[in-house]
């Protein structure tokens, strides 16, 4: 996962810059489905710098399946 900053713009598809992710929507089944998988949250430091762009945990969010 990349630390820099991504500029969001619109404009054409086929001849400008789009959102990143944007021709990859997720459908309302797989979250569902993704979201209903048994996991645990691994042991982990969950503190993040508010000071700090993206702002996420050092170590990210690593889940376990049960």
């Amino acid at each position: 996962m990349s630390d820099h900053v991504v500029p969001q713009g619109g404009g054409d598809p086929d001849h400008g810059h789009r959102c990143p992710g944007e021709g990859v929507p997720m459908s309302r089944l797989t979250v569902t489905t993704l979201a209903g998988w048994p996991h645990r949250l691994a042991p982990q430091g969950l503190t993040a710098d508010l000071g700090r762009m993206p702002t996420r945990p050092a170590s990210g969010v690593v889940l376990l399946p049960e």
